[in-house]
């Protein structure tokens, strides 16, 4: 199925390649989730997903738990666009976790291109997006979404929070955020960003998979740094393009690279 949300960064262009590194494996695991478009596609049985926004995995807990709670709380929120920046404000305030994940799915409607961006404060800062093209909300894909991840875990925290999980013969993908020296890459949607030093604990943790049977996927910019943390490992390269420049002439063609320990 599709998935659920709209993110940055998300890799639906290319998961007709992705999916066919999994090849049935033990559980499919997934450390930087976001939209988590592979998971929908291969549909497992059994799954790990992880990602460091935690508004995301609540609202995911959420779906898997109360959708129909979750679609009464939806139905409350005004549809107006003039209606979104109150709603954006109320987010960023306590609420239950219903009614924030009702908001988060309605922001990641509503915003612009689907961004999830917070400001040092951690409150979410996207504005509006072309509001009159998305109107209704797909009600259906809560409730399939839901019966998906029923047997899924749902972790929030670093990537490497998926270590005590790991198992021979499981799945691993790995999407982490873009991290290019000196230069600012947009796809950064929290306060704390993918670093220098986070390139290396994800070496790291690849050979810690690769050690211990089991396969990973990692898709990555086509980047000086890329290539030198994949260099050890299977690569290949891929065109995709990019789309979250605002200005839709600046949406170009780009280049990623997908490394391996899987043969095939």
């Amino acid at each position: 199925m599709n998935p659920l949300f709209r993110w940055a960064g998300s890799k639906r262009q290319i998961v007709p390649v992705l999916k066919k590194y999994w090849k049935n494996n033990n559980t499919y695991i997934e450390a930087f989730a976001g939209s988590a478009c592979l998971f929908f596609e291969i549909e497992p049985g059994n799954a790990i997903i992880n990602d460091l926004n935690k508004n995301l995995i609540d609202t995911y807990r959420v779906i898997r738990n109360d959708p129909y709670l979750l679609i009464e709380n939806i139905d409350r929120l005004s549809k107006k666009k003039k209606n979104y920046y109150t709603i954006r404000k109320e987010f960023n305030n306590s609420l239950s976790l219903i009614e924030k994940a009702a908001m988060f799915f309605y922001l990641n409607k509503f915003c612009f291109n689907g961004l999830y961006r917070t400001n040092k404060k951690g409150e979410f800062n996207v504005p509006i997006g072309k509001f009159s093209t998305a109107r209704e909300f797909d009600y259906d894909s809560i409730l399939l979404t839901s019966q998906l991840l029923q047997n899924v875990i749902l972790l929030n925290g670093d990537f490497e929070s998926i270590i005590p999980y790991l198992n021979e013969g499981d799945f691993v993908y790995l999407d982490p955020p873009f991290w290019t020296e000196g230069e600012k890459i947009f796809s950064d949607y929290q306060a704390t960003s993918f670093g220098k030093e986070d390139i290396v604990r994800l070496q790291k943790l690849l050979k810690k998979i690769d050690y211990m049977g089991a396969n990973f996927v990692v898709s990555y910019l086509d980047s000086t740094e890329g290539n030198q943390m994949l260099s050890e490992w299977e690569v290949s390269k891929i065109q995709t393009k990019r789309f979250i420049a605002g200005n839709v002439h600046n949406r170009r063609s780009v280049y990623e690279i997908i490394a391996t320990n899987i043969k095939i």
